[in-house]
């Protein structure tokens, strides 16, 4: 009798193999499955001896971790440039207002998109990228209207009312404008179309949500 002729080769580096594919769930964390998986690998060594070599390859959470690094990074960096330069411009418990309603923004919007069924995964992180940078436009304009007023010598807690009723018009307008910039990659057809779809829908929920924390 013959063995039957292959029809599927497989190679890792260079040397047969036998490849083994872990998908995850829509609900899945892929993060913590990998970090699973290798655990689990690590364990069953000793069984599987020194015979066979296990690799990993193609593990596409090696590119969440890094658009996560990427996203946390550049929070921490806006953080921190408001904190550091702000206080030169307005008095600092300006600039602390305006750092800390930044994470309730990012908080919010995470919120929504999960009740909304949108998870954090790379199309989703790619549109809080973008939008990192923008959430704290609205907190700058608003507080630094209430300075102004405080400076000319009214209360705090006036300040904070009647500068956001001063601006509140050309603010949402503002919102507005460029909501309706990122508004037309959510009509995008086809295949394409669904692939890009989150981005647009994380930008405008952010902006949305940035706009009611102001």
């Amino acid at each position: 009798y013959d063995l039957k002729r292959e029809q599927i080769i497989t190679r890792t580096n260079g040397q047969d193999s036998i490849s083994l594919t872990v998908l995850k769930k829509d609900t899945g964390d892929a993060i913590d499955i990998v970090d699973a998986v290798k655990a689990k690998v690590e364990e069953l060594k000793p069984q599987i001896g020194e015979e066979l070599n296990v690799a990993f390859v193609n593990d596409y959470s090696e590119f969440i971790r890094r658009r996560l690094s990427i996203l946390t990074g550049n929070f921490t960096m806006g953080m921190l440039l408001v904190i550091l330069f702000l206080p030169f411009l307005i008095p600092m418990r300006f600039a602390a207002i305006i750092a800390i309603g930044e994470p309730f923004a990012f908080l919010g919007t995470i919120m929504i998109l999960h009740w909304m069924g949108f998870g954090i995964n790379m199309l989703s992180m790619i549109g809080l990228i973008i939008v990192s940078g923008i959430l704290v436009d609205d907190s700058i304009v608003v507080t630094e209207n209430a300075a102004r007023m405080v400076e000319e010598g009214h209360s705090p807690a006036e300040a904070a009312v009647t500068g956001t009723r001063q601006i509140v018009a050309p603010l949402t307008a503002s919102v507005l404008t460029t909501i309706s910039a990122f508004l037309p990659m959510a009509f995008v057809s086809g295949i394409f179309g669904k692939f890009i779809l989150e981005i647009p829908i994380v930008v405008i929920t952010a902006l949305i949500v940035s706009l009611f924390e102001t």
